[in-house]
């Protein structure tokens, strides 16, 4: 809807980036991961963001992840960690190493994936942080905002 409605919501159809956190990391994922074709749909508009940005995201929905007891045997469907494949958006992921919600194990099981695809994909790693650790202080939040912007500049999505 975004990329066809475009010149009328006075964007770039061609700098699309989606960002989520934790269960909004999961759904922003999900954006370029899985199809979802609804009635009306103009197939010929591609639904792909042209980045990503993920905060603590659910990435890994197994045993080991998060959400595995909501979803049940079907995890393996909705897990992005485990639905990698070439020619996924560039992402940039933050991650805490001490996240027991959505464990640091998920977010590095992505990144590889994503590299062994051949997808651009880089991993910032917080050293013991929890779930949500970049929105507890300010100095980490304007770190990754830092980061975010070098990331969409080195692909041309910001000036």
């Amino acid at each position: 809807y975004v990329r066809a409605h475009a010149s009328e919501l006075g964007i770039d159809p061609g700098k699309i980036i989606v960002s989520g956190g934790s269960a909004g990391g999961h759904l922003a994922a999900s954006t370029a991961m899985f199809d979802v074709d609804e009635d009306g749909d103009d197939l010929k508009v591609s639904p792909t963001p042209n980045a990503l940005v993920l905060l603590f995201p659910v990435i890994d929905t197994s045993i080991e992840g998060y959400g595995n007891a909501k979803i049940g045997e079907r995890w393996k469907e909705l897990s992005p960690a485990h639905n990698v494949r070439p020619g996924l958006p560039p992402t940039i992921t933050f991650h805490g190493t001490g996240d027991t919600t959505t464990p640091f194990k998920g977010a590095q099981l992505f990144h590889d994936a994503m590299l062994k695809a051949g997808n651009r994909s880089e991993l910032v790693v917080n050293e013991g942080g929890a779930h949500g650790y970049l929105m507890r202080t300010q100095p980490l939040y304007d770190e990754c905002l830092a980061k975010t912007d070098a990331f969409l500049k080195s692909l041309s999505l910001l000036p």
